[in-house]
């Protein structure tokens, strides 16, 4: 059986269904590339802000021991 020919066996509503399926996948694996961005961006902003307060508190503890 020729293998590009399985899909166009199907019912309509089924040729339907499988279609948005696809499109579901699709969809949610693009979404999850973007939330995975998202939150590297959100990690890297928070690791920047403890790199900060870090920095303040030693300059805070600096002083204090002077």
């Amino acid at each position: 059986m020729d293998r590009s020919r399985i899909f166009w066996q199907f019912s309509s509503p089924m040729k339907h269904l499988l279609s948005v399926l696809i499109v579901a996948i699709v969809a949610t694996g693009s979404i999850a590339l973007t939330a995975c961005n998202t939150v590297k961006g959100v990690g890297q902003d928070v690791s920047a802000g403890g790199r900060d307060l870090s920095k303040a508190a030693n300059t805070v503890e600096r002083k204090i021991n002077n």
